[in-house]
């Protein structure tokens, strides 16, 4: 999917084994309905597809790639195959909270960090100047691009819209204060709401990395709450705890599964096992200090 005419990049083919059945635009013309009659549902999908978004960008820019077009219509849906997840969502709610696997694509306008990268000409053929981070307009920088329009993404995944349509502060010295909040419709939306102000700030040297976007999404998603880190002489303690507990039981359901006849486990559960696998005690301080104390 990588354009062959691009300078940066050499020429790749990309199979598939499945193949995607909408893209995230489409998805989120048809979820408006759903995000309004079941907010909690809507929103903790909505942090699972951008915890695949910001897996799939950690993943690239180890490479040295940044996309520099992140768009709804650039991320395509496939269904996940856990027939049992399928089952359980279908009773409760529409095909539309049933969660899929996410996949990034059209890599024509991507470069490499590591070669020159052409500012003048990338910004002469963009057709969507509301989709360009500031420094791109000021030809200054461009490293922390994806993070700024994973921002952007979620105003629009929280059907808010590109908060810098039709507006001309991003061609002058902005503040986050001056862009719209985002309702609270849910524990979400909270954490969702500071995660973009973050990822949307002006000086991209302030501007969160993709990294902790991803630990932040997953204390959002899983935990702990805020309470757990607030500063007593047994924090430290209660962290430790609560990590232990959160994998003991998630084993638990992982052996409870070996047993059953559909034992697979679903998405949302490796995305779980990855966090809990992975997490240390200083990622869920300084995640946490991002989140619940700026």
């Amino acid at each position: 999917m990588l354009n062959t005419r691009a300078p940066c990049l050499s020429q790749q083919l990309l199979l598939t084994q499945q193949v995607p059945y909408q893209n995230l635009a489409d998805w989120l013309e048809e979820s408006q309905d759903v995000h309004r009659s079941h907010p909690e549902d809507y929103e903790r999908l909505a942090c699972l597809l951008l915890l695949q978004l910001c897996m799939g960008l950690e993943h690239l820019m180890k490479q040295g790639i940044t996309h520099r077009n992140l768009r709804p219509e650039n991320l395509l849906l496939i269904q996940c195959s856990s027939s049992q997840q399928v089952k359980h969502q279908a009773k409760k709610f529409s095909k539309v909270l049933q969660l899929p696997r996410l996949v990034i694509s059209n890599f024509s306008k991507a470069t490499q960090n590591t070669a020159a990268l052409a500012i003048t000409t990338a910004i002469t053929q963009s057709t969507d100047h509301a989709r360009l981070a500031p420094e791109l307009l000021s030809k200054t920088h461009y490293r922390k691009v994806d993070n700024f329009q994973v921002g952007i993404l979620i105003y629009e995944m929280l059907h808010k819209g590109n908060p810098f349509d039709n507006s001309s502060q991003i061609n002058q010295d902005y503040s986050t204060i001056d862009l719209p909040p985002i309702s609270r419709l849910s524990v979400y939306s909270e954490g969702l709401q500071k995660l973009a102000l973050l990822l949307l700030h002006l000086d991209p040297c302030r501007r969160l990395s993709i990294s902790q976007a991803k630990a932040a999404l997953q204390v959002i998603l899983w935990g702990p709450r805020p309470e757990l880190f607030e500063e007593t002489p047994v924090t430290a303690l209660l962290m430790e705890n609560w990590m232990d507990i959160k994998r003991a039981l998630l084993m638990q359901k992982f052996a409870e599964k070996l047993v059953e006849e559909d034992g697979k486990a679903t998405l949302e559960e490796w995305l779980c096992c990855h966090y809990l696998t992975n997490v240390t005690k200083p990622i869920l301080q300084k995640t946490a200090h991002l989140l619940y104390t700026q």
